[in-house]
């Protein structure tokens, strides 16, 4: 019997371990003037995340991912301090991180630097495809709704931005419909906590202008 249980062991500790659940991988080191990179995913959620930690890492409500020539914005989810270090952790949706597997260089575009985020380092964090955008089953076409209607681009009350960051200073009001709040758009006013740190989308001139266009202004 003693050879029996013998092989059973054998064979059990030849099977192949699960190695579906990938690890965190470390992007870049943090240094002085520069946070530590690290990109992983949530097994429980499939979220994909990218995780800045450093002294006096700034936080802001959304940065840029530019991705082959492309540029996606991903949103601030969390940010708190982890002893004398700020961990800020910024959520990258499914369709973006399919958009970021399928490139062949991205970067990660911040007010005072760039980080590049290789390839090869982030399909080893978030191997394959997020479950959340594979190809849905085929439903049937419900019938059309009637839905109010929206605002033209040529009608809508904003203007465009003067560069990444600032606005003109006849629509100082800055709106931002890439937000980790599921409104379709928020506005922040000159003097509010997040004015400096936010990449305005359309500029207006007066709030009435941006709750014309559905936003809604900003808490702080």
């Amino acid at each position: 019997m003693g050879w029996i249980v013998l092989l059973v062991l054998v064979a059990l500790l030849a099977l192949p371990l699960d190695t579906s659940a990938a690890e965190p991988i470390v992007i870049q080191e943090g240094s002085p003037g520069r946070p530590r990179v690290v990109v992983s995913v949530d097994p429980r959620t499939d979220q994909r995340s990218i995780q800045l930690t450093g002294q006096g890492t700034p936080t802001y409500p959304t940065v840029d991912v530019t991705c082959d020539g492309q540029r996606r914005a991903i949103a601030l989810t969390r940010s708190e301090l982890v002893g004398n270090r700020i961990l800020a952790i910024y959520g990258v949706p499914a369709n973006t991180a399919k958009f970021m597997l399928d490139a062949v260089e991205c970067r990660m575009l911040l007010p005072a630097y760039e980080i590049s985020l290789p390839a090869r380092q982030l399909r080893a964090a978030w191997r394959a495809v997020p479950k959340s955008i594979e190809a849905p089953k085929a439903t049937p076409t419900p019938a059309p709704v009637a839905q109010a209607d929206r605002p033209t681009a040529s009608a809508r009350p904003g203007v465009h931005p003067e560069d990444a960051w600032r606005c003109p200073s006849a629509q100082p009001i800055k709106g931002n419909f890439t937000t980790s709040s599921g409104e379709s758009c928020i506005y922040h006013m000159p003097g509010g906590q997040f004015y400096g740190k936010t990449k305005p989308e359309l500029c207006y001139a007066t709030e009435a202008d941006a709750q014309q266009d559905g936003c809604r202004k900003s808490r702080r």
